[in-house]
Protein backbone atom coordinates (compact mmCIF):
# COMPACT_ATOMS: atom_id res chain seq x y z
CA UNK A 1 0.00 0.00 0.00
CA UNK A 2 1.06 3.42 -0.68
CA UNK A 3 2.35 6.04 2.01
CA UNK A 4 -0.14 8.14 -0.03
CA UNK A 5 -3.35 9.77 -0.16
CA UNK A 6 -4.73 10.97 -3.50
CA UNK A 7 -6.42 14.00 -3.89
CA UNK A 8 -8.84 13.71 -7.05
CA UNK A 9 -10.05 16.83 -8.96
CA UNK A 10 -11.27 18.42 -11.61
CA UNK A 11 -8.46 20.09 -14.32
CA UNK A 12 -9.89 23.43 -13.39
CA UNK A 13 -8.82 23.45 -10.38
CA UNK A 14 -5.27 22.10 -10.99
CA UNK A 15 -2.93 24.46 -10.36
CA UNK A 16 -4.92 25.90 -7.19
CA UNK A 17 -3.86 22.07 -5.93
CA UNK A 18 -0.21 22.10 -7.01
CA UNK A 19 0.29 25.36 -5.41
CA UNK A 20 -1.54 24.20 -2.04
CA UNK A 21 0.66 20.56 -1.87
CA UNK A 22 3.58 22.14 -2.80
CA UNK A 23 6.69 21.08 -0.59
CA UNK A 24 4.27 17.91 0.35
CA UNK A 25 4.55 16.07 -2.55
CA UNK A 26 5.76 13.08 -1.03
CA UNK A 27 2.49 12.93 0.99
CA UNK A 28 0.16 13.84 -1.95
CA UNK A 29 -0.48 12.60 -5.93
CA UNK A 30 -2.79 14.22 -7.59
CA UNK A 31 -5.55 12.81 -10.30
CA UNK A 32 -7.12 15.18 -12.53
CA UNK A 33 -10.13 14.26 -14.51
CA UNK A 34 -11.32 16.33 -17.17
CA UNK A 35 -14.52 18.53 -15.87
CA UNK A 36 -17.24 18.25 -17.76
CA UNK A 37 -19.21 21.51 -16.68
CA UNK A 38 -21.38 22.27 -19.34
CA UNK A 39 -22.86 18.32 -19.58
CA UNK A 40 -26.49 18.26 -17.84
CA UNK A 41 -25.76 14.71 -16.98
CA UNK A 42 -23.35 14.05 -14.07
CA UNK A 43 -19.96 12.20 -14.38
CA UNK A 44 -19.06 8.82 -12.38
CA UNK A 45 -16.64 7.90 -10.53
CA UNK A 46 -14.72 6.12 -13.40
CA UNK A 47 -13.48 9.04 -14.97
CA UNK A 48 -10.88 8.57 -12.37
CA UNK A 49 -11.31 5.13 -10.27
CA UNK A 50 -8.76 2.97 -12.23
CA UNK A 51 -6.18 5.16 -11.64
CA UNK A 52 -6.90 5.06 -8.21
CA UNK A 53 -7.15 1.62 -7.64
CA UNK A 54 -3.59 0.95 -9.71
CA UNK A 55 -2.27 2.16 -6.44
CA UNK A 56 -3.52 1.54 -2.89
CA UNK A 57 -3.64 4.92 -1.61
CA UNK A 58 -3.75 5.34 1.92
CA UNK A 59 -6.89 7.69 1.67
CA UNK A 60 -8.75 9.12 -1.66
CA UNK A 61 -10.31 12.36 -1.74
CA UNK A 62 -12.48 13.47 -4.38
CA UNK A 63 -13.05 17.31 -4.00
CA UNK A 64 -15.95 17.80 -7.07
CA UNK A 65 -19.01 20.19 -7.12
CA UNK A 66 -22.66 18.77 -8.67
CA UNK A 67 -20.34 17.24 -11.91
CA UNK A 68 -20.15 14.02 -9.97
CA UNK A 69 -22.35 11.92 -9.02
CA UNK A 70 -23.15 11.16 -5.18
CA UNK A 71 -20.81 8.53 -3.66
CA UNK A 72 -23.72 6.17 -3.53
CA UNK A 73 -24.32 5.90 -7.10
CA UNK A 74 -20.83 4.98 -7.55
CA UNK A 75 -18.65 1.49 -7.99
CA UNK A 76 -17.53 -0.55 -5.40
CA UNK A 77 -13.94 0.51 -5.94
CA UNK A 78 -15.09 3.97 -5.21
CA UNK A 79 -17.06 3.22 -2.00
CA UNK A 80 -13.96 3.91 0.20
CA UNK A 81 -13.34 7.38 -1.12
CA UNK A 82 -14.02 10.15 0.56
CA UNK A 83 -15.79 12.60 -1.25
CA UNK A 84 -15.90 16.64 -0.36
CA UNK A 85 -18.47 18.07 -2.64
CA UNK A 86 -19.55 21.84 -2.68
CA UNK A 87 -22.96 23.04 -4.18
CA UNK A 88 -20.94 25.15 -6.68
CA UNK A 89 -17.24 24.28 -7.80
CA UNK A 90 -16.25 28.10 -6.94
CA UNK A 91 -17.40 27.68 -3.03
CA UNK A 92 -14.09 25.79 -3.05
CA UNK A 93 -12.09 28.69 -3.97
CA UNK A 94 -13.87 31.23 -2.18
CA UNK A 95 -16.67 31.35 0.87
CA UNK A 96 -20.49 30.63 -0.04
CA UNK A 97 -21.68 33.82 1.02
CA UNK A 98 -19.08 35.84 -1.11
CA UNK A 99 -20.24 33.82 -4.28
CA UNK A 100 -23.90 34.08 -3.86
CA UNK A 101 -22.83 38.21 -3.08
CA UNK A 102 -21.35 38.21 -7.01
CA UNK A 103 -24.11 35.90 -8.14
CA UNK A 104 -26.91 38.15 -6.65
CA UNK A 105 -25.13 41.14 -8.51
CA UNK A 106 -25.66 39.53 -11.48
CA UNK A 107 -21.85 38.70 -12.36
CA UNK A 108 -21.55 35.68 -14.32
CA UNK A 109 -18.66 33.87 -11.87
CA UNK A 110 -15.61 32.32 -13.57
CA UNK A 111 -12.02 30.21 -12.36
CA UNK A 112 -8.14 30.66 -13.75
CA UNK A 113 -8.98 26.81 -14.93
CA UNK A 114 -11.96 28.01 -16.62
CA UNK A 115 -10.76 30.91 -17.79
CA UNK A 116 -8.01 29.08 -19.48
CA UNK A 117 -10.17 27.22 -21.78
CA UNK A 118 -13.18 29.87 -22.34
CA UNK A 119 -13.30 29.55 -26.05
CA UNK A 120 -13.61 25.92 -25.90
CA UNK A 121 -16.42 26.07 -23.21
CA UNK A 122 -18.03 28.50 -25.15
CA UNK A 123 -17.56 25.94 -28.60
CA UNK A 124 -18.75 23.22 -26.37
CA UNK A 125 -22.40 24.57 -25.19
CA UNK A 126 -22.77 25.70 -28.82
CA UNK A 127 -22.25 29.17 -28.68
CA UNK A 128 -20.72 31.05 -31.35
CA UNK A 129 -19.76 34.66 -31.76
CA UNK A 130 -23.23 36.38 -32.05
CA UNK A 131 -25.01 33.90 -29.70
CA UNK A 132 -22.35 33.99 -26.71
CA UNK A 133 -22.61 37.58 -26.90
CA UNK A 134 -26.64 37.17 -26.74
CA UNK A 135 -26.41 34.75 -24.14
CA UNK A 136 -24.02 36.35 -21.60
CA UNK A 137 -25.85 39.82 -21.82
CA UNK A 138 -29.44 38.14 -21.17
CA UNK A 139 -27.58 36.32 -17.88
CA UNK A 140 -25.02 38.40 -16.55
CA UNK A 141 -24.25 42.09 -16.23
CA UNK A 142 -20.49 41.09 -15.60
CA UNK A 143 -17.84 38.91 -15.96
CA UNK A 144 -16.08 38.09 -12.78
CA UNK A 145 -13.05 36.46 -12.02
CA UNK A 146 -12.27 34.68 -8.58
CA UNK A 147 -8.74 35.01 -8.57
CA UNK A 148 -6.56 32.33 -6.92
CA UNK A 149 -3.38 34.30 -8.17
CA UNK A 150 -2.14 31.16 -9.28
CA UNK A 151 -2.36 32.03 -13.04
CA UNK A 152 -0.17 35.05 -14.37
CA UNK A 153 -2.33 34.76 -17.93
CA UNK A 154 -6.30 35.17 -16.26
CA UNK A 155 -6.38 38.75 -16.54
CA UNK A 156 -5.70 38.87 -20.31
CA UNK A 157 -7.97 35.90 -20.04
CA UNK A 158 -10.47 37.48 -18.48
CA UNK A 159 -9.71 40.51 -21.01
CA UNK A 160 -10.32 38.60 -23.86
CA UNK A 161 -13.78 37.05 -22.89
CA UNK A 162 -14.96 40.38 -22.14
CA UNK A 163 -14.48 41.62 -25.19
CA UNK A 164 -15.67 38.74 -26.72
CA UNK A 165 -19.25 38.64 -25.31
CA UNK A 166 -19.53 42.45 -24.55
CA UNK A 167 -19.41 42.52 -21.39
CA UNK A 168 -17.56 44.70 -17.98
CA UNK A 169 -15.02 42.65 -16.40
CA UNK A 170 -14.05 42.60 -12.79
CA UNK A 171 -11.56 40.90 -10.37
CA UNK A 172 -12.09 39.66 -6.68
CA UNK A 173 -8.48 38.59 -5.88
CA UNK A 174 -10.08 35.76 -3.48
CA UNK A 175 -6.23 34.25 -2.96
CA UNK A 176 -5.77 30.41 -1.72
CA UNK A 177 -6.46 30.87 1.98
CA UNK A 178 -9.92 29.58 1.74
CA UNK A 179 -9.27 26.72 -0.74
CA UNK A 180 -6.32 25.77 1.15
CA UNK A 181 -8.42 25.51 4.43
CA UNK A 182 -10.92 23.34 2.69
CA UNK A 183 -8.62 21.17 0.98
CA UNK A 184 -5.98 20.56 3.61
CA UNK A 185 -8.58 20.43 6.35
CA UNK A 186 -10.40 17.61 3.93
CA UNK A 187 -7.66 15.07 3.86
CA UNK A 188 -6.24 15.70 7.20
Amino acid sequence: MSKKSAIVICDKFVNEVKEVIKGKEEEYDLIVYEAKCHLPRKMNCTVFCHDIHRKKYKSVHVFSSGCIKDKEEHSELCKTCSFHPRDMCLNMIARMDRVNEHLRQGAFLVSPGWLAKWRTHLEDWGLADELAEEFFNESANKILLLDTQVDPESLQNLKDISEAVKLPYEVDSVGLAHFREFVIGSVH
